[in-house]
């Protein structure tokens, strides 16, 4: 089930647009516009790895630019996207995989976030 943007179903993060919030930000901290740990608290800690390793693979200088999110959920509980991302005159792609955090026990009832726990670029 492939989805571009905000589009999704109640209960999905691109239900309410947090898909394509989450990719401008982690677009930034990768291109070194945002301090990556704005980011931190939808991140594994394997995820921030990704992003020292990768950011500074990608150009500096202008401020990166979302350009399309496309997102599928091979199962539940868990969503891919990939972002086509603008940075000056280049495009680079982002593959992303987010997974709904564990439950908490000492918060029933409340909405699990999503984390992302992988990330690829190209």
């Amino acid at each position: 089930m492939a989805r571009a943007g905000g589009a999704g179903l109640a209960g999905d993060p691109h239900a309410s647009g947090w898909t394509s919030v989450f990719a401008q930000g982690l677009a930034e901290a990768l291109a070194g516009s945002r301090p990556p740990r704005q980011i931190a608290p939808w991140t594994t800690e394997q995820a921030r790895r990704r992003i020292r390793q990768i950011g500074p693979l990608l150009p500096s200088g202008p401020r990166p630019v979302v350009r399309r999110v496309l997102t599928s959920a091979p199962r539940r509980d868990v969503v891919e996207m990939t972002v086509i991302v603008g940075i000056g005159p280049l495009t680079r792609a982002i593959a992303v995989r987010l997974e709904r955090a564990p439950p908490d026990p000492g918060r029933p009832g409340r909405g699990r976030p999503w984390l992302c726990t992988v990330i690829e670029a190209a």
